[in-house]
């Protein structure tokens, strides 16, 4: 089976030739439009090192042009890609897939961003098809899935579901997925499309009190929308009865300001971004997108910043989370199956005092985002031990306390902690 990705029987993760992965993504967007071949090296060879097994591109999204400034089309968006010229879009776009797949990361490619060009009529049911068969042929490597969307509900079934059409029948049984709009899951409009085999949902960047913010463009407030708790999204899509992985495809990025559109903001940090992460897999999702506002929009001197982003995409590589995820991925890959265990979280607290709670057979993993001293029910439990998820390092394993609760206190009270118990 090789390096192909697909489904697990259980319809809960991500396989790699057969063996469930944690999709560790990155935000690239713009890396097609901005970067240059050197660049495109200069990157994966960054996320590569700190064990991204994945990267979300944009193909079309600020324009139809590349770093060099070939375009993508002989004319109109969508239609009549141009030729494989010297340093042309297409011949571009090959060289980032190629560069990918010699790292082990697969680019999750979104055709064009539907918020731009979808919601305008750009792309539509006349070119969306072709479009998509054009891109099914030319990018038919396991290294390749689908991301349909961009930004944007699910408005436009019609052309999703064209396009999500061609990807299953043309893509070499590649996988497909769909990045809805903020603050709302895929599952909403297409779980039970067969195009559709992994969820995503977009968490988004705003604080628990911002569901109405004077200047953002979007203000409609939703039951569905619950705030900072990414992990409760999860948590929705794992109780459909048709089961299929999901994951956060957009959480708060790192360095970008707390409810997106005002830079008086808070930005959010290292430690949100650590917190988005574990809470979504310890509730069951599949994987995690990771993002950082200067590399998402891959922003250089010249370039006017959007969303406020205070560094070019360089200095946002060195970010302090895009290093920690990994911990995150190494733990979850090396633990037997499991599943959300809140059962096992004794008088939990809320929003950012919650702790989560995932397990499985003989095993279970505590997160705490406040250190906060917290009960949890005995298994019995036999061997304990902390993981600090900002450094990767592993305290001295302890023997946990006796008795039908047990009282848990985190090395350091407003940090971050992870607790690995075995019984």
């Amino acid at each position: 089976m090789g390096n192909k990705l697909g489904i697990s029987a259980d319809g809960r993760h991500i396989t790699r030739g057969g063996k469930r992965i944690f999709l560790l993504g990155d935000t690239a967007w713009l890396m097609a439009h901005r970067l240059t071949r050197e660049e495109v090296i200069q990157y994966f060879d960054d996320r590569r090192e700190k064990g991204f097994n994945s990267v979300l591109i944009t193909l079309i999204h600020i324009g139809k042009d590349n770093a060099y400034g070939k375009e993508a089309f002989e004319g109109a968006l969508f239609e009549a890609p141009r030729g494989d010229e010297p340093d042309g879009f297409w011949s571009h776009v090959d060289f980032i897939v190629s560069e990918a797949a010699k790292r082990g990361i697969y680019c999750g490619l979104l055709p064009a961003w539907g918020s731009n060009y979808a919601m305008n009529g750009t792309l539509n049911i006349h070119n969306g098809p072709e479009y998509a068969r054009f891109l099914a042929k030319r990018y038919a490597t396991p290294f390749v899935y689908w991301v349909l969307g961009g930004d944007v509900r699910g408005i436009n079934a019609e052309l999703w579901d064209a396009m999500g059409e061609v990807f299953l029948k043309e893509g070499n049984g590649q996988l497909i997925t769909y990045h809805p709009f903020g603050r709302t899951r895929s599952a909403a409009w297409f779980h039970d499309r067969d195009w559709l085999h992994f969820n995503m949902y977009q968490s988004g960047h705003r604080r628990y009190d911002q569901a109405i913010m004077e200047k953002s463009p979007d203000n409609e407030v939703s039951a569905h929308w619950f705030g900072e708790d990414n992990w409760r999204y999860a948590e929705a899509d794992i109780a459909l009865s048709r089961k299929k992985p999901t994951l956060d495809g957009e959480p708060s990025y790192e360095d970008i300001p707390q409810g997106l559109h005002d830079g008086t903001q808070p930005y959010w940090t290292a430690k949100d971004a650590r917190r988005f992460a574990w809470w979504s897999a310890l509730a069951g999702a599949a994987g995690h997108i990771y993002g950082q506002n200067s590399v998402m929009q891959m922003l250089k001197p010249c370039q006017k910043p959007a969303f406020h982003a205070k560094k070019t995409w360089q200095e946002g590589l060195a970010a302090p989370a895009s290093a920690q995820m990994r911990y995150l991925k190494e733990l979850m890959e090396a633990l037997p199956p499991g599943r959300a265990a809140q059962e096992w979280v004794v008088d939990n607290g809320e929003e950012h005092h919650r702790v989560s709670a995932y397990g499985g057979e003989g095993f279970a993993v505590f997160y705490s985002f406040l250190g906060d001293l917290f009960c949890v029910k005995n298994a019995p439990w036999r061997s304990a031990v902390w993981l600090n998820p900002e450094t990767g390092e592993r305290l001295l394993p302890f023997t946990p306390a006796r008795g039908e609760i047990i009282r848990v206190t985190p090395p350091e009270i407003g940090h971050d902690w992870v607790l690995l118990l075995k019984a």
